[in-house]
């Protein structure tokens, strides 16, 4: 059977529960995740606006994750 390449927008990008689930899902091959440059820059911009202050070392281990999606985008 042909994996599926599925688009992931900002919406489920950002939260990380959501985030992690559709990454492991796509990492058992049951789709191709895909993602743009455009969609990683407004999840960026949302989790930047709400999370980097309060959790430094989260914050930290979450901006190296959205700078890593940016440079493998589609």
């Amino acid at each position: 059977m042909k994996i599926q390449k599925v688009l992931l927008d900002a919406n489920v990008l950002y939260p990380a529960p959501l985030r992690g689930a559709l990454v492991e899902m796509a990492a058992t091959d049951l789709f191709n995740a895909r993602w743009t440059a455009d969609i990683v820059g407004n999840g960026w911009r949302r989790f930047s606006a709400t999370s980097l202050t309060g959790i430094p070392r989260h914050a930290n281990a979450h901006a190296t994750l959205w700078r890593n999606m940016s440079s493998i985008a589609w």
